[in-house]
């Protein structure tokens, strides 16, 4: 294996560690292991249901109402899976495993390339949506006024531009990803207006019930903040990383993004205590990421392989 394709493949991972140790050393003199005692089986129970019991079929019913599978108990495994692998692979290519499931479902790449392009446009939309709302009513109590107003200013143009840019990179005329996108488009807009609200409505309630996980994490740990503050920081945080660069399972990014913001209010925590139940905050959604993923891969694999 040649220095790039090894430096490719850990890059994400050294990067994270990196990342996370500078943070922990800027905001805490007691150590990262001190966040382990901030578990409990309270919390680790309360992220088992709110993931695996709301957030995912919530994510399941509306994958397979997009894409019309009936097959909803391997979907869900599907859906976990490929959650699990967006989480540990570099520039978001997990979502290739997305499209490589789907084709065992019967949903073809010049159906679910599109459509996973739309799902993750009305994604955008909906965390945007709560993102601006959230920045009306806390925004300056976090973020100085000017430089909202840039945040606001910039948000948008930049990312049209990225999105163009990505755009034009990916597709050369005549290519067969060409050809499966336009394809799509033109799939997608002969679907109704209804199935597009419907999914667009299944979108911001699945988003609604990811920050709702969130806030209700912070409350257990003892961080009583207004619901709105938790909508501005996770929104920015997630659409953050939605920007195809990501590291291993955002770690560092997380960390520094809430610790940083939360460094204007006062929740009553010192640097140190307050980095370590942020890094537990990270850590406890992904304990049912790990278990879930690695069960849904195990059903796809042994029970149901062609």
């Amino acid at each position: 294996m040649s220095f790039n394709k090894i430096l490719r493949a850990t890059y994400p991972y050294v990067l994270a560690i990196v990342l996370l140790y500078f943070v922990w050393r800027i905001f805490s003199e007691q150590g990262i292991s001190l966040s382990l005692k901030y578990i409990s089986a309270e919390m680790v129970l309360v992220s088992f249901l709110f993931y695996g019991l709301l957030i995912k079929p919530i994510n399941t019913l509306r994958y397979s109402y997009f894409f019309n599978i009936k097959e909803k108990i391997k979907l869900y495994s599907i859906m976990n899976f490929s959650n699990l692998m967006l989480n540990i692979l570099p520039f978001r290519s997990g979502e290739l495993t997305y499209i490589h499931y789907l084709k065992k479902l019967g949903v073809a790449q010049e159906k679910s390339i599109p459509g996973l392009l739309t799902i993750r446009f009305f994604d955008y939309i909906a965390l945007a949506i709560f993102f601006f709302i959230s920045i009306i009513f806390v925004g300056t109590k976090l973020i100085p006024q000017e430089n909202i107003i840039i945040l606001l200013v910039l948000a948008i143009p930049i990312t049209l531009i990225l999105a163009l840019l990505l755009l034009f990179t990916l597709i050369k005329k005549g290519s067969k990803l060409h050809k499966i996108f336009f394809t799509g488009i033109a799939e997608i807009k002969s679907y109704s207006k209804n199935k597009l609200l419907f999914l667009f409505s299944l979108t911001f309630i699945y988003w609604f019930s990811r920050l709702l996980f969130g806030y209700v994490l912070l409350l257990i740990l003892g961080i009583n903040i207004n619901f709105l503050v938790v909508v501005f920081i996770s929104s920015l945080i997630v659409l953050i990383g939605l920007i195809p660069i990501q590291i291993f399972a955002n770690f560092g990014v997380f960390e520094f993004g809430w610790i940083y913001l939360l460094s204007y209010l006062s929740v009553g925590f010192s640097e140190s205590v307050l980095f370590n139940k942020i890094l537990t905050l990270h850590l406890l959604p992904l304990i049912p990421t790990i278990i879930l993923g690695i069960i849904g891969y195990s059903f796809l694999r042994f029970f149901n392989s062609d």
